[in-house]
């Protein structure tokens, strides 16, 4: 089974202008098997990847995005093997977006969106690069404006 997000995959199936009946049925399924599946936010793999094909759309687009939390000082250490001196960085991605914040001991002291451009991997990374970069311009203006 494949754990599906629910909005991105309604976007999708909106976009495509088909009904979930009718996706259901060139699945090769009874017209209510994809309304049932997605209400539940899991689908099995070659439906998944039959309904991907049909929307035309890459398997990516419509996973289940798990957020990643910063881990603890301790955990962070223990991981990298040094100290560390309590800046860590979060990364949300979306359908069409992605949120890159910075944090000092866990409080978020800066953040940035972007848009995803494409539909591949190497659009996402610039994307994230964007948003990386807009944090730090953002950063560099108020350090300029306080030197005046």
């Amino acid at each position: 089974m494949v754990e599906i997000d629910i909005s991105a995959t309604m976007e999708a199936v909106h976009d495509s202008g088909k009904s979930l009946a009718v996706l259901s049925e060139e699945i090769g399924r009874c017209p209510s098997y994809l309304s049932y599946t997605v209400k539940r936010g899991r689908i099995p793999e070659y439906a998944f990847r039959r309904l991907c094909a049909l929307l035309g759309v890459s398997e990516g687009d419509l996973l289940k995005k798990q957020t990643v939390t910063p881990p603890q000082k301790a955990e962070a250490e223990a991981v990298s093997g040094c100290e560390t001196i309590g800046y860590s960085v979060k990364l949300d991605v979306y359908l069409k977006k992605v949120r890159f914040a910075v944090l000092f001991n866990g409080e978020e002291i800066i953040h940035a969106w972007s848009s995803i451009r494409g539909a591949r991997e190497l659009d996402l990374m610039q994307s994230i690069s964007y948003a990386a970069h807009m944090c730090y311009k953002q950063k560099e203006m108020k350090v300029i404006e306080e030197e005046e």
